[in-house]
C-alpha cells in the first residue's frame, strides 16, 4: 500500500511539473496549491484497490464513510479557496464533516453526554485540520510531519491489531513521502520552485490525521483509560503545540506583522534568526521524538506512562515558555526600531 501511494503520487506530482510550460511559469504559485491534491487522489485510490488484494480484518465497513468524507471535504474547500470565499466556508465544511464522522459513531465518545461528544469531536478535527495548514505556510512543515504522525499510527495500529487503521495510516505516509521525495528533488534543482501542499489539502491531511489517531484502541491486555484517551493528544502534540503558540502570538497586545493574524508563527521564528532550513530540521527532530515517545508510553505500563506523558508536556510548556520570551525581544526590538523619540519619552 505505501509504495502504491508513493509511486502514484510522485507520478502525479512530477507529471504536474512537467505540465507547467514556461508559459505558465509566471503562475507557478497559483499552481502548487493544487499539486497536494495527488496524496488525496492516490490515497482514496490505492487503499481500497489494497484492501481487495488482500481483505482488511474486521472494520471494512468503516472504510468507505471516511474515504467519502474527505473526498468531499477536499472539493468544498477547494472550491471555497479557489472562489475566494470567507474562511468561514471551510470552518462550516470542516464542521459539518466533524458532525458526519460523530454520526457514524466512528468518532470521540469519551462520556456518556452526546453533547459533550459532538463538541469534543467538532474541536479535536477543526483543530488538526487548521494546525496542519499553519504549520505548512512559509516553511512547509505539513508534509514531514505527516509521514513521521503516519507511521507513528501505523506501528501502534499494527501491533494491536487494527488492520484497517494501519493500511489508511501507512497508505497516507506512502502519499506524503512521494509528495516529499519529488518535492525535494524539485527544491534542489530550483530553490524558488519548491512545491508545497494548497491550504485545502493540508487540512484534508490534517483531518484523516485527526480521525486515524481517534482510531486507535487501548494496547491489547491494557484496560482502556486515561493514558488511552491521552494517546491522540500526545500522537498529535507537535502540531497542538504550534497551533497553541500561533494563537497565544494571535493574543498578543503588540505583534510583528497584525496583519498575519494566525499565521504568525513562521513569521516569527524566521525573525528571531531562525532559518527556515533550521526550523525545518528541528520540527522534523521534535516530531520523531513525539512518535517514538508516544509509542514508548502507549506500550508500557499506564503507571509509568503518564508521569512520562506529563513530562513531555512540561518540555512543551518550558519550550513555548522560551519562544514567547524571543518573540517579545523581537517585538520590542522592532517597536524601539520603529518609534525610537517616543520610547524615549
Amino acid at each position: 500500500t505505501a509504495l502504491l501511494c508513493a509511486g502514484f503520487t510522485s507520478t502525479a506530482t512530477r507529471l504536474a511539473g512537467i505540465w507547467r510550460t514556461p508559459f505558465l511559469e509566471d503562475k507557478r504559485n497559483a499552481l502548487t496549491p493544487y499539486l497536494g491534491s495527488s496524496i488525496m487522489f492516490t490515497f482514496a485510490i490505492a487503499v481500497p484497490a489494497t484492501s481487495m488484494l488482500r481483505p482488511l480484518a474486521g472494520g471494512r465497513e468503516n472504510l468507505l464513510p471516511i474515504l467519502v468524507v474527505i473526498t468531499v471535504l477536499y472539493f468544498v474547500e477547494l472550491f471555497g479557496n479557489s472562489s475566494g470565499m470567507l474562511s468561514s466556508w471551510c470552518l462550516g465544511a470542516e464542521i459539518a464533516a466533524a458532525v458526519t464522522i460523530w454520526s457514524t459513531g466512528l468518532g470521540i465518545a469519551l462520556v456518556n453526554s452526546e453533547t459533550v461528544n459532538l463538541a469534543l469531536n467538532i474541536l479535536w478535527f477543526v483543530a488538526i485540520a487548521n494546525a496542519f495548514k499553519l504549520i505548512n505556510q512559509q516553511v512547509g512543515l505539513a508534509i514531514g510531519v505527516t509521514t513521521i504522525t503516519s507511521l507513528t499510527l501505523f506501528a501502534l495500529a499494527s501491533t494491536n491489531g487494527q488492520i484497517l487503521v494501519a493500511t489508511l495510516s501507512i497508505g497516507l505516509a506512502g502519499s506524503a513521502a512521494g509528495f516529499l521525495t519529488n518535492s525535494n528533488s524539485n527544491s534542489n534543482s530550483n530553490s524558488n520552485s519548491k512545491l508545497l501542499p494548497g491550504e485545502s489539502s493540508a487540512r484534508i491531511i490534517g483531518f484523516l490525521i485527526a480521525f486515524l489517531s481517534v482510531q486507535v484502541d487501548g494496547p491489547v491486555g491494557q484496560t482502556e483509560g486515561l493514558a488511552n484517551a491521552l494517546t491522540p493528544v500526545l500522537v498529535c502534540s507537535f502540531v497542538l503545540f504550534y497551533l497553541s503558540l500561533t494563537t497565544v502570538s494571535w493574543l498578543w497586545p503588540r505583534r510583528i506583522q497584525p496583519e498575519v493574524g494566525l499565521d504568525g508563527i513562521n513569521h516569527l521564528l524566521l525573525s528571531i534568526g531562525l532559518p527556515s532550513s533550521a526550523i525545518r530540521n528541528w520540527s522534523i527532530i521534535i516530531a520523531i521524538l513525539v512518535g517514538v515517545l508516544s509509542f514508548l508510553i502507549y506500550k508500557i505500563n499506564p503507571t509509568i506512562g503518564l508521569p512520562l506523558t506529563g513530562l513531555v508536556g512540561l518540555a512543551y510548556v518550558v519550550g513555548g515558555a522560551l519562544l514567547i520570551r524571543a518573540f517579545r525581544h523581537a517585538v520590542d526590538q522592532e517597536t524601539n526600531l520603529s518609534f525610537p523619540h517616543s520610547n524615549q519619552q
